[in-house]
């Protein structure tokens, strides 16, 4: 049986579609109808139905002896059809959120290297002044001040970074890319990204701590940097304010590093600890408090890590102790466990 699936009315690609069957197309209706094939000169059945998901067009030869039979077979593939309309149709919803949460974390990424161009070259210059006044006026600040200069373009670069990280991850998860193995410093990169998230722990009063460590992990080096980026972006917006977020590492003797962080952030309830790194998921905290997000964060974190062989875990209310309840809110002292392969 031949078919082809029409989006809009429109004629699409098919592997078995000639382009003389068009005529056919144009002229079936949603009955069965006999004719003589223009194309390949023998005799035939075709019919065109229209449904929610859009308009399939099916022919076949006189093998099929009756109408009967024609529509039977003709059910079993309309059926096939629609649930892989159905599937295709759920996958670009999936991407759009994906690629919205990306796009999300560009912007962030972007904020944050306007801000710290703003904070040091008047923003005026660049809205009033000419092309020439604008050079004259970099050029100075960078002869005034050439430390702050020479630190602002360090951190213009690590923005950068940051950002090709982020469109990577997305095309390994949503295009499914291949790992770029390397082996880099594991708290050369923490503290790379962490970098970018300094004014946020500012603003919440939240003192960030890290260990040293010197071994070195095999990783995919953008996909790394986006497991960060969410990680500490969760981070951020979790942790209960006026509190401490430390980050531990360590070797397990197994070939593999783990790297800790441990903070006191809203309550994970045991029945969820599995389900936070599943698609779409939002805990009952965030939930109430109306913070949660497309539930992509910690999954995106579980497939890049994934795809470089490594893990991530979570063990919840690790000291009762430390449990707070501030304006109705529940916090609990949490740790998240990263595994990645060690050189």
């Amino acid at each position: 049986m031949k078919f082809i699936y029409l989006y809009d009315a429109s004629v699409g690609r098919s592997d078995n579609l000639e382009d003389g069957c068009k005529g056919c197309v144009s002229k079936a209706n949603a009955s069965v109808n006999s004719l003589k094939c223009p194309v390949f000169h023998d005799n035939r059945m075709h019919t065109k139905r229209s449904s929610e998901e859009g308009v399939f067009f099916f022919c076949t030869s006189y093998e099929e002896k009756s109408k009967n039979s024609f529509r039977g077979k003709l059910e079993g593939y309309e059926e096939l059809i629609r649930q892989l309309v159905i599937e295709k149709n759920e996958q670009r919803e999936e991407e759009a959120v994906g690629f919205k949460r990306h796009l999300h974390n560009l912007v962030s990424l972007n904020a944050v290297a306007i801000q710290s161009i703003y904070a040091n070259i008047p923003q005026e210059s660049f809205i009033q002044s000419r092309r020439e006044e604008l050079l004259s006026t970099i050029t100075e600040h960078v002869r005034s001040s050439p430390e702050i200069s020479a630190k602002l373009i360090v951190d213009l670069l690590k923005n950068e970074v940051l950002k090709k990280a982020e469109l990577s991850a997305y095309n390994k998860i949503f295009h499914d890319e291949s790992p770029d193995f390397f082996y880099y410093s594991a708290h050369k990169i923490v503290l790379l990204v962490l970098n970018s998230f300094w004014d946020e722990f500012k603003e919440k009063d939240v003192r960030v701590s890290m260990d040293s460590f010197y071994g070195k992990v095999k990783i995919d080096f953008d996909a790394f940097a986006a497991v960060l980026t969410h990680v500490f972006h969760n981070s951020a917006k979790y942790i209960l304010p006026r509190s401490k977020l430390s980050i531990f590492f360590q070797s397990t003797g197994e070939g593999a590093v783990r790297i800790s962080f441990e903070m006191i952030s809203l309550r994970i309830k045991r029945e969820e600890e599995d389900l936070i790194f599943k698609k779409s998921f939002s805990g009952e905290e965030p939930r109430r408090l109306k913070r949660d997000g497309e539930g992509l964060g910690l999954w995106v974190v579980k497939e890049l890590l994934g795809s470089m062989g490594g893990s991530i875990s979570v063990e919840t209310d690790i000291d009762k102790r430390k449990r707070r309840n501030k304006m109705g809110v529940n916090y609990e002292l949490n740790r998240f466990n990263i595994f990645l392969l060690q050189s």
